[in-house]
């Protein structure tokens, strides 16, 4: 499915699931998220949509190991409930949370860290220290505690671990 823009490919998705396209809810590199609306359901939910298989292979794969080891929350940072996938669209549904919350799983490993070289690592590390500040050490217990069920995150910046 070849589409002019992400907005339409998040529209004939949302068709797609018999929803009503909502509001944009943000955009990255790897793709987008929407608002989707349904008679069917109370409350919203968001659909993620992605470029490329990479990323929403990761972020699909994240989402189901959260939802086997039934993980709702990290440290008090809600993570958005996995809701269903469609791998033809390349689309991630899943719940909406408010700060603090952890978002993004897109950049993440399942079951194997990072291979970074040491100066890497530490070059990364310094950089998350300097976005976080006097938070770094809690980001760091959320990174450690999301490791012990295989989960390995790169992709930290306060747009995805939001405090309150």
């Amino acid at each position: 499915m070849v589409f002019d823009s992400m907005e339409q490919k998040a529209l004939k998705y949302a068709e797609s699931r018999h929803a009503e396209l909502g509001d944009s809810l943000g955009f990255g590199v790897d793709g987008s998220v929407w608002l989707l609306h349904s008679k069917e359901r109370i409350q919203p939910w968001a659909a993620k949509l992605f470029r490329a298989d990479k990323p929403y292979v990761r972020e699909r794969d994240c989402y189901l190991r959260l939802c086997e080891v039934h993980l709702e929350s990290v440290r008090g940072f809600a993570v958005p409930a996995y809701l269903h996938h469609d791998d033809a669209w390349l689309v991630v549904e899943m719940t909406i949370v408010r700060p603090p919350y952890l978002l993004d799983f897109a950049g993440a490993l399942l079951d194997e860290p990072f291979d970074f070289h040491e100066e890497a690592w530490e070059a990364w590390e310094m950089d998350r220290m300097e976005k976080f500040e006097d938070r770094w050490p809690e980001v760091k217990k959320v990174m450690r505690e999301l490791e012990c069920h295989g989960i390995f995150l790169s992709d930290l910046h306060p747009g995805n671990i939001a405090f309150e």
